[in-house]
């Protein structure tokens, strides 16, 4: 089957913006020595450089390049928010809540070094998040209240109103079947907000915020609606009823 032009454009587009985040997180995470103690510093690298699709970031730099912004430090804002994202997972898959022992085929932060490591690399991950968004903030040299407008829109996304709140609504939610509009209200939060902040960081970068919200709000919608039609009825059990796991080795993989 041949691959269509505007197909290839995209997955050329995809490629580069992967590559331009990757090369943002590499350098922090690569800094991280000199911030955080072993093996806690080497966690934060491991867990910022995982296989993910950096949809998020994508968004940021795609937003921001078609309301005509064409800065390369966008780069930095956007790596700040797929900082955001990758913190998440680490704590989303520790044994008190997803009890997840791989992701994107490699293991999880927890099951690489331990539970402990795993959990202060993710706090520490919050706060590395805010080091990379002023790094980008200053790079772009934008004026205090577009500065105050991405920090807000992007920690109000992360924090009880969207990503932590639905994770907290999901946690709640164990061991029931959810209504649809409960569940979609979990998604909204816990998935579509961040997503949704995404584009409108990237717009208000470039000055023309208004333009790309609507834009954050039907990806946003419409991942919430995909997460929400294709999972499954939970099956997931209470961290008192999950099986005992053998104790890993605090040492980082080789």
């Amino acid at each position: 089957m041949k691959t269509s032009t505007a197909s290839r454009a995209l997955e050329l587009y995809l490629s580069d913006a992967r590559a331009r985040v990757d090369a943002v997180l590499e350098r922090w995470g690569q800094g991280s020595d000199v911030l955080w103690r072993p093996p806690v510093a080497a966690a934060v690298r491991y867990s910022l450089l995982s296989a993910g699709k950096r949809l998020r970031p994508t968004l940021v730099l795609a937003a921001y390049e078609a309301v005509g912004g064409d800065a390369p430090g966008v780069a930095e804002l956007a790596a700040a928010v797929e900082v955001v994202h990758a913190y998440s997972l680490v704590h989303d898959d520790l044994p008190c809540m997803d009890n997840d022992d791989l992701r994107r085929g490699r293991p999880t932060t927890h099951r690489a070094f331990d539970v402990r490591t795993a959990t202060e690399a993710g706090y520490h991950m919050v706060a590395l998040a805010a080091r990379v968004l002023a790094a980008g903030l200053d790079a772009l040299g934008l004026d205090s209240e577009r500065r105050e407008g991405i920090a807000l829109e992007l920690y109000r996304a992360a924090g009880a109103g969207g990503m932590i709140g639905g994770q907290a609504l999901d946690l709640e939610a164990e061991g029931r079947r959810l209504p649809v509009p409960e569940l979609e209200q979990v998604h909204a939060r816990k998935t579509g907000a961040l997503i949704a902040a995404a584009c409108v960081i990237g717009g208000l970068a470039a000055g023309r915020a208004k333009r790309c919200a609507a834009t954050g709000r039907t990806w946003g919608s419409r991942s919430r609606c995909t997460t929400t039609c294709s999972m499954p009825p939970r099956r997931r059990t209470s961290s008192a009823r999950r099986p005992a796991r053998t104790p890993r080795s605090p040492n980082p993989p080789s």
